[in-house]
C-alpha cells in the first residue's frame, strides 16, 4: 500500500496528539507536573487562526519569541501561547 504525503503527515499529527495527552509542556498553564518542554528553539508551531507556520526562536521567562514566514521576530506570552498555537 502507498501512502501520498498528505496521508502520511496526518498519521504524524495523530500520533503527535496522542503522545502530547502522555507529555506535559513544562512552564506552560494547566500543566500537571514539570516533564521536560518538547517546545524548543527550532520547533515549528502554526497560529490556529490564520494557520501561519512560525518558527519558535528562542524561550525567555514568560515569553516565546517566534519567527514569521516574512522573517519577523516578535514574542508571545507562554500563556497566550498555549491557547494560540499548535505544533505542526
Amino acid at each position: 500500500m502507498k501512502i501520498t504525503q498528505r496521508q502520511l503527515r496526518q498519521i504524524i499529527r495523530e500520533e503527535l496528539s496522542k503522545s502530547l495527552k502522555e507529555i506535559d509542556l513544562a512552564d506552560f498553564p494547566g500543566q500537571k507536573d514539570k516533564a521536560r518542554s518538547i517546545v524548543s528553539p527550532g520547533t515549528k508551531v502554526r497560529h490556529k487562526k490564520t494557520r501561519l507556520l512560525y518558527t519558535v526562536e528562542d524561550m525567555k521567562d514568560q515569553q516565546v519569541f517566534l519567527v514569521s514566514p516574512e522573517g519577523e521576530e516578535f514574542g508571545v506570552s507562554k500563556s497566550d501561547f498555549g491557547k494560540e498555537y499548535d505544533l505542526d
